[in-house]
């Protein structure tokens, strides 16, 4: 089988469009909280980034020689940046490897100018109306501004995921009941849900600028450790983790994905509507 990459044109755009209908990626159902809803959502919206005018510019897809039995169609690889998936079958190894460091300052930074920007160009009623609905408690709502400090949370708590794996420890501690037994995977979201609500009520009326501030301290603690790691530790995978690609210079890239993919949530809300 021969496979040759080439720009992608937009005449490729429904069938970018079409990798992100399957179901969601262990990934996205974990930055998604285990909410199969909304991580469909996610990868629809990433879908309509992919096949947008911008998206195409910026993605490659391997087309092979290879004819499928049953439609004759041949297969199709799309890559873009650093989203991978797949058009057809059967799939073949993604040909980009793990992400180097200058490509990890570069997207966080990116993405996080691009989102203080967004956020500090909103009104205060905009930035504090109900988007969506509070996970842990249905009462309760989340504001562009609590999906903006979530993600420092998750930053920070994987800042600590790091430092314990390449410590030699566990990166991901096993969830047991006190018998030792595996959690039931309800408990475990509920728990989760119960500490980021918790969060989010300890900062729900801080100003942006405080938001921001201690959102920042969680970035500087990221750039410095992608500035004292070293490549083979960047490299490091942490087993059971299921974000990105599992390696610790993945991960923290992920950080950029996950600010947009709650900014995106929040614009979908619609609560605000009501």
């Amino acid at each position: 089988m021969h496979i040759t990459f080439r720009p992608a044109a937009p005449a490729d755009a429904p069938a970018l469009a079409r990798v992100f209908g399957e179901e969601p990626s262990d990934e996205q159902l974990a930055m998604a909280g285990g909410n199969p809803g909304k991580a469909r959502r996610f990868r629809r919206l990433m879908g309509a980034t992919i096949a947008s005018p911008a998206g195409i510019r910026r993605t490659t897809v391997a087309v092979s020689d290879h004819a499928l039995p049953n439609n004759k169609r041949p297969l199709r690889r799309v890559q873009s940046r650093h989203l991978t998936g797949r058009i057809g079958f059967p799939c073949v190894p993604a040909m980009k490897g793990p992400m180097n460091r200058i490509e990890i300052e570069v997207k966080l930074n990116r993405d996080r100018a691009w989102l203080l920007e967004t956020l500090a160009g909103m009104s205060e009623a905009e930035l504090r109306a109900p988007r969506t609905a509070s996970e842990h408690d249905p009462e309760k709502t989340w504001s562009y501004a609590d999906h903006f400090i979530h993600t420092t949370l998750i930053e920070k708590n994987w800042n600590d995921m790091f430092r314990r794996h390449l410590a030699g420890q566990p990166g991901m501690p096993a969830r047991t009941n006190r018998d030792g037994s595996p959690q039931p995977r309800e408990e475990v979201m509920a728990g989760i849900h119960r500490w980021t609500e918790a969060w989010a009520e300890e900062h729900r009326t801080r100003p942006l600028e405080e938001l921001v501030r201690i959102g920042l301290a969680a970035r500087a603690e990221t750039l410095q450790l992608l500035a004292e790691l070293t490549g083979d530790q960047l490299d490091s995978k942490i087993p059971g983790a299921p974000w990105a690609d599992g390696t610790v210079g993945g991960i923290m890239a992920a950080n950029a994905d996950h600010g947009r993919m709650h900014f995106n949530w929040a614009k979908e809300g619609t609560l605000a509507a009501g």
